[in-house]
């Protein structure tokens, strides 16, 4: 018996070294066999049953330097003078999967999708519903969740096709345009994930971020010919939906009032009227924000507190107006009227945005899912009005703010000079 016991345990331990040493990644491939897409463009075919897909495959060297304009291939045309640094191709296809396995028939390297940053949808295609064409992103496997979903005015394949100068890659800018969002917030960071769970939230309409071109006016004296037409990449404001359907656009600061209310709004700039400036401006700089919401029911009517706090330094200020003050009362007071500005400011924005949700009757702000939170047996009776019962909400926003510095300087410039031309 303790001969076969040992015989056994001996086999064992021969079979788990076989194992580990025999052991391998089954699925995996040679990285000289991909070709790495960084973004992808949808749009609606001119045949309505069609759907046009550009991929963005990054060519090897493109992130080693140098500059140069994007080649083209396969669909997207002939491939221009410069140094490429992405091939640019597109096929049409009832689903995106078909049409993506039409452009690997021209590709000898096999698509992946595992270094993708953005996917970019063509307003038509936006406004005849989105949901049937992010179920294939939704079931890739090699595909990260936190990549960005873009709604494009015009066409999406436009932006593929801009020469962004210090990028070069336009799925590069994009993403280097996210990482900077937060510098004014007037942009909305609309990743998959997130979008998804707005898709199927009970009562949240989703938000994407906004993405156009901007021409470049001149071209400097020495530059290559084919700076002449080249495009700049911008990502500011938003689009709304109705579940899936796009149905309007949000400028920069009423895209910046959804983000206060859904408490996404981290960090940015806030440029508002200088109440001691004689209708001269100040820019505040926000490093902390909060953001405390209630919902209830009364007489029918759905009511909403909106309680928002941050804190900052003020950076900028284009008056004669003094901060500080050897006079206590008077410093006092002109930081109770910076503050009272700022948080007018901040009031504007979430307004403007409830407005425009109140427009279209899409609850953007996350309402409702704070309502089932708060009242979840009470939603559920609600839920098939909730859109009417939104519309009509009323809302009470109030906003603290605290100004913590003022910078190196106590006083303006203005002020300064005005003091010494007194004496």
């Amino acid at each position: 018996m303790a001969k076969i016991f040992r015989r056994g345990v001996f086999l064992l331990i021969v079979t788990l070294l076989m194992t580990i040493l025999n052991s391998g990644c089954w699925s995996r491939r040679e990285i000289d066999k991909l070709a790495f897409v960084g973004s992808v463009a949808i749009d609606q075919a001119e045949d309505p049953e069609l759907l046009e897909v550009t991929v963005q495959v990054i060519l090897p060297g493109a992130l080693a330097g140098g500059g140069g304009q994007t080649g083209m291939g396969g669909g997207g045309g002939g491939a221009s003078a410069g140094t490429n640094k992405v091939w640019l191709v597109s096929e049409k296809g009832p689903t995106v999967f078909e049409a993506v396995k039409k452009i690997n028939d021209m590709s000898a390297n096999h698509l992946f999708f595992g270094h993708l940053t953005s996917v970019i949808i063509g307003e038509k295609l936006a406004r005849n519903g989105v949901k049937d064409v992010l179920d294939n992103f939704d079931r890739m496997s090699e595909l990260r969740r936190n990549i960005w979903i873009l709604i494009a005015p015009g066409r999406a394949k436009d932006i593929l096709e801009a020469r962004p100068k210090l990028q070069g890659v336009p799925s590069l800018a994009i993403e280097g345009l996210f990482i900077h969002q937060t510098d004014t917030s007037f942009s909305y960071p609309s990743s998959l994930n997130n979008f998804l769970i707005m898709l199927s939230s009970r009562s949240t309409d989703p938000v994407a971020a906004r993405i156009t071109t901007i021409p470049v006016g001149h071209i400097t004296p020495g530059e290559p010919p084919w700076e002449a037409g080249r495009k700049e990449i911008k990502l500011e404001g938003a689009a709304i939906f109705e579940q899936d359907k796009l149905v309007d656009w949000l400028d920069g600061r009423e895209t910046r009032g959804v983000l206060w209310a859904q408490k996404k709004f981290k960090y940015g700039t806030i440029t508002f009227p200088n109440p001691r400036g004689n209708h001269k401006f100040m820019t505040f700089e926000v490093y902390g924000a909060r953001r405390k919401i209630h919902t209830f029911m009364e007489d029918g009517e759905l009511f909403v507190n909106l309680d928002i706090s941050c804190k900052g330094n003020m950076v900028e200020q284009d008056s004669n107006a003094d901060i500080l003050s050897q006079d206590l009362f008077i410093e006092k007071e002109n930081f109770r009227a910076f503050e009272a500005g700022i948080a007018s400011q901040v009031k504007q924005e979430i307004l403007a945005a409830m407005d425009k949700a109140r427009e279209h009757k899409t609850d953007i702000l996350g309402i409702g899912e704070r309502f089932y939170i708060e009242h979840p047996q009470e939603f559920k009776k609600l839920q098939a009005d909730w859109p009417e019962i939104f519309t009509n909400a009323n809302v009470n926003v109030v906003v603290n703010v605290k100004v913590r510095r003022t910078g190196l300087i106590n006083r303006s410039i203005n002020a300064q000079k005005i003091e010494k031309e007194a004496k």
